[in-house]
């Protein structure tokens, strides 16, 4: 039926069903609670327009709120729950941690975004990481998800995505242009563009080559699992002892590079005399350093706000753009080049 239709009174429906009228109230009860209808005293029942009202979840895993976390995920939250709230005040804003567990996979079992204890108000879905099975039946539920990507090699559909692809490329070139001849690349994988898979590694070392700077396997350790202070420390130790070492490094995530700064202080390097760094990092989010850190910057509020848009349009019904959104970020020069 169509937004603003009136539904049949009370007394017809009970009269063509052959059902009590607490069986009509308790339907209409349920019917209000999912959003489907708009009680209007002294004027009747409507059909309510669903994308309008409901609940909006955001999806994130609970130690990436800890107070020892990195700050981005809940400067991006905030950034999402104001925007959701410019695009529609009747949303709105749930935050869903689940379980914690040691990989995406298990802590996505342990949502229950559709079961009998979520109220029939969600309305869509916004996430940080894959939902695996979850996602099917959201979807069998008409309710749509968009991730909150990081830059993979492969956007997932619905995906707002940061474009790292350009931020390595534009970091090296402005290595080249500060006098570098050759770059390290500091990242953990293997769900990360760098340095990721052997074929990644390739792929950075081809761009590397065509700028005209040199890298090597050794100056591009891979540590898998999480972003950390400590894995970004231990990084630039593998990197730095390995024998031959570069004249510039690329960090691809700025809490790696928070232990990458801690390495580097404690040999006493000098930045940029003794190395020239250049960090992916996150716009409204400082670095530990004396100096300004030469960074790639991306802007979370950016990503949300686009975040919403695609969103609105989904709840809507409407068609989304062929490609998934992706976010440039652009970059700041500092001392450290």
């Amino acid at each position: 039926m169509a937004v603003g239709v009136p539904l049949p009174p009370v007394s017809e429906l009970m009269r063509n069903l052959t059902v009590s009228q607490r069986t009509i109230e308790k339907a209409y009860e349920q019917l209000q609670v999912e959003g489907l209808i708009l009680r209007r005293p002294g004027k009747g029942v409507f059909v309510a327009d669903r994308a309008a009202t409901g609940e909006m979840a955001i999806v994130v895993r609970p130690k990436l709120l800890d107070a020892m976390a990195f700050p981005y995920y809940q400067f991006t939250i905030t950034a999402l729950t104001a925007a959701i709230a410019e695009a529609n005040p009747h949303w709105r804003t749930s935050l869903r941690v689940g379980r914690d567990a040691p990989g995406g996979d298990e802590f996505s079992a342990m949502l229950d975004l559709v079961g009998h204890a979520v109220p029939g108000a969600l309305r869509g879905v916004f996430t940080f990481h894959p939902l695996q099975d979850i996602q099917t039946n959201l979807t069998k539920a008409r309710i749509p998800v968009v991730l909150m990507g990081g830059g993979q090699a492969t956007a997932a559909p619905n995906e707002v995505w940061l474009d790292r692809i350009h931020g390595i490329e534009a970091s090296f070139r402005h290595l080249k242009t500060a006098g570098c001849r050759s770059v390290a690349v500091l990242g953990v994988g293997p769900a990360r563009w760098v340095p990721g898979t052997e074929t990644n590694r390739r792929w950075v070392a081809d761009l590397a080559g065509r700028i005209g700077l040199e890298t090597r396997s050794e100056w591009m350790p891979v540590l898998c699992g999480d972003a950390t202070e400590d894995v970004g420390w231990e990084l630039f130790k593998q990197c730095w002892e390995a024998g031959s070492r570069p004249d510039g490094v690329y960090v691809d995530d700025d809490v790696l590079c928070r232990g990458v700064l801690r390495a580097i202080a404690e040999r006493r390097l000098s930045l940029p005399a003794d190395l020239r760094l250049v960090t992916a990092a996150n716009r409204g989010i400082p670095l530990p350093y004396q100096f300004p850190v030469t960074r790639y910057e991306f802007d979370p509020a950016e990503q949300a706000r686009v975040a919403v848009r695609l969103m609105t349009m989904l709840v809507r019904g409407q068609t989304p753009p062929e490609t998934c959104p992706c976010i440039q970020g652009q970059l700041v020069q500092g001392a450290t080049t």
